[in-house]
Order: C-alpha cells, then sequence, then structure tokens
C-alpha cells in the first residue's frame, strides 16, 4: 500500500509539473507573441507617421493670390464686342464618362481602362472643337499629370483643339499619392482649372479660397481656388470672366458657405469699380431659383443642400437652363431614367450684365459626368 501511494504521489507531481511547464511555455509564446504584435504596430505606426510627415512636407500651398500665365498667341482685343459667348464644362478629367462609377461616391471603380480614357478625351476635345465660335470655354477638372487618366496631359492636348485661344491654368489639386482605396491607391494627381478665350486677357489670376479640410484629409483634398482673366473694354472698365469649382464632400457644405462668401465679397468689390462680371463652374450647389420639377430630361432629380443663401450678391442673377440637369450621380455608371441627377453648373452675372440665352448642350453625360453648359450675353 506505501508503494502504490508513492506511485500515486509521484504521479501527481508528475502531473503538476507537466501542466506547470505547460502553463509556462504559454506565458513565453503569449508575451513572444505579444512583443512581435507591439513591434509590427510600431513599425505601422512609424511608417504611418512616416508617411504623413511626407505628404505634409510636400503638400501644395499656393500662395493667396497668384498671378498666372497666359498661353497662346492670339492678340485679338475683347473691344468692340458687346455681346459674348461662354461656355463652362466640368470634363471629369476624362475619367467619369457614363461606363464609369466613382468609389468615393458609392461605386467601385478607380479609374477608367487606358482605352476608355483615351475616348473619353477624344470625345470631349470633339466636342471642344466645335466651340470653336464660343467666346469663352472654362473647364473644370483638367488633369495635368495623373495616375488616374494614364499621366496624359489634358490641357495641352485641349489646346490643340483650340490653337487660337489664349489659356490660363489654375492647379486646385496636386498630391503625391493619395493612398485610397488600399486595393488600389489612386496614387499622384495633378489637376486644375483652365479658361480659354478667342481673346488675350491683358492679365490672370488665381485666388485661393480660404477653406480647408481638417488635417490629415486635407492632405490627400483639393485646395479650392477661383480664377480671374481680366480683359480690358474701351470704356476705360473691365470685363471678368471668373472661373470657378467649389468644394463637395463637406456633408454640412459649411466649406461651400464660406467660399461664396469670400467669393460674393470679390465679385461685388470688382462691380462696384464698374466692372462686368461673369463667373462660371461648378458649384456644387443648386443655383437660386432651381426647380426640379421643371427638368424635362426624364431623369431622376434631386436637390442638394445646404441651398445658396439670399444674402450671397442679392441683385445679381443667376443664370441657368432650368429645363436639364448639368450632373449625374457616380455611384453606378449612367443609365438614362435611372441615374439621379441634379443642377450645379450655372452662372452668377453682375446687374450690368444682360443674359441673352442660356442653353445645357445635352450629351447624355458621354464622356463625363457633367454636361456643358452655354450662354450668350450682352454687356449693358
Amino acid at each position: 500500500m506505501v508503494i502504490l501511494s508513492d506511485q500515486i504521489n509521484r504521479v501527481k507531481l508528475e502531473k503538476i509539473g507537466y501542466f506547470r511547464s505547460i502553463t509556462s511555455n504559454m506565458k513565453r509564446f503569449f508575451r513572444i507573441t505579444m512583443r512581435i504584435v507591439l513591434a509590427l504596430a510600431g513599425i505601422a505606426i512609424l511608417i504611418t507617421a512616416g508617411f504623413l510627415g511626407w505628404l505634409t512636407l510636400k503638400e501644395f500651398r499656393p500662395a493667396p493670390v497668384q498671378r498666372l500665365e497666359i498661353a497662346g498667341n492670339d492678340s485679338a482685343s475683347v473691344q468692340g464686342h458687346d455681346t459674348l459667348s461662354i461656355v463652362t464644362w466640368n470634363i471629369g478629367y476624362c475619367g467619369l464618362g457614363k461606363e464609369m462609377d466613382f468609389f468615393y461616391e458609392g461605386g467601385t471603380m478607380v479609374r477608367p481602362s487606358k482605352e476608355l480614357a483615351g475616348k473619353y478625351f477624344k470625345g470631349i476635345g470633339g466636342m471642344l472643337e466645335r466651340f470653336d465660335t464660343v467666346d469663352f470655354i472654362m473647364l473644370q477638372e483638367v488633369d495635368f499629370n495623373s495616375k488616374r487618366t494614364y499621366h496624359m496631359n489634358g490641357y495641352k492636348g485641349f489646346c490643340a483643339f483650340l490653337p487660337r485661344y489664349a489659356s490660363s491654368v489654375a492647379i486646385n489639386y496636386q498630391c503625391s499619392f493619395i493612398p485610397v482605396p488600399p486595393r488600389e491607391p489612386m496614387g499622384k494627381v495633378s489637376s486644375g482649372i483652365v479658361t480659354y478665350s478667342r481673346f488675350r486677357p491683358w492679365q490672370a489670376w488665381r485666388y485661393r479660397y480660404n477653406t480647408s479640410f481638417p488635417w490629415p484629409t486635407s492632405l490627400a483634398m483639393l485646395k479650392r481656388c477661383y480664377m480671374v482673366q481680366q480683359f480690358r473694354l474701351g470704356n476705360g472698365k473691365q470685363l471678368l470672366i471668373v472661373n470657378l469649382h467649389n468644394s463637395t464632400f463637406d456633408d454640412k457644405g459649411q466649406l461651400r458657405l464660406e467660399e461664396l462668401k469670400e467669393l460674393g465679397s470679390f465679385l461685388e468689390t470688382e462691380y462696384r469699380k464698374g466692372n462686368y462680371v461673369v463667373a462660371g463652374g461648378d458649384w456644387n450647389m443648386n443655383p437660386r431659383g432651381f426647380n426640379p420639377g421643371e427638368i424635362i430630361s426624364g431623369d431622376s432629380v434631386h436637390e442638394i443642400q445646404p441651398p445658396v443663401t439670399g444674402t450671397f450678391i442679392p441683385g445679381w442673377q443667376f443664370v441657368f437652363d432650368s429645363t436639364l440637369p448639368t450632373n449625374r450621380d457616380v455611384n453606378k455608371p449612367y443609365n438614362t431614367g435611372s441615374s439621379g441627377t441634379t443642377l450645379i453648373d450655372f452662372y452668377v452675372v453682375s446687374p450690368n450684365v444682360d443674359p441673352l440665352t442660356c442653353k445645357t448642350i445635352r450629351l447624355g453625360f458621354e464622356n463625363s459626368d457633367h454636361d456643358p453648359v452655354y450662354m450668350q450675353f450682352k454687356l449693358k
């Protein structure tokens, strides 16, 4: 019995030693695992911090006011032309034709195929060629060197379609690397707004909006601005053509309201000097007086919030074609009748400018998520 008891005790001790060994090994395993996890987390934090630091150092920081180069050899003068014409068109950087959706707005696509981007470029260029009698052509979202459009220079390419036009460029989107979406990062982006004119302006300027998303979101977002071309008139006054592309992706619309306030102050100041002012582009807001019920395109039409406030340059005219949308949703490829649309491309003109006609040119969003808007106007 004593021998059996000793054997039982020995077995118990062996079991206790075995479990102690397992417990010790498990503790050692968890310690090693935690060290590895913490090391990897530390490396990830260092990489992220380094990446954000690099983007911050290379962040595009334009001056509040920047004088722009005027390219082209057209020396024609606007003097003596009291009736003029203008087109505004957000061309969607040659990457948002009817076949496309966009991941940032509910779709899945990041960029078109190279063949599709080429098709959009040729389609937009061909349309610009048909605008060769229009006095002013304002474009938004023109890529100069971006991964999303295979590093094509849209500006120089479009100059070939408009050889008689003077032009100015204002960059509003320049980022060395946009890391989203993780599966297929957008990468490098260089883009902006461009104004072509049959008459050579005597000055062109880029005015920075004092609005921005908080850091680090701001590193990968547009640096919004408006461009002003100035033309001397025979009466000692000037005609100002203002090309703009205001903010989006701010859900409450606070950036857009602040931009309206800044823009309105500038426009009213110029008008009080006696100048004639035409401002147009992609406002990312509906114009004052917009009624979705007047749209006859057959598309689903929605309003954009917030609305333009009544305090924005009262007495000035909002000029738009109330019967057609100018922009379509890019949460899916465009399909007439089922895609959402709205009207956000329009003009605002000073009281001494008389708009004669305004027409949205219905292209079915073939090569861009916007259709162009044409206006003819007269200087009073």
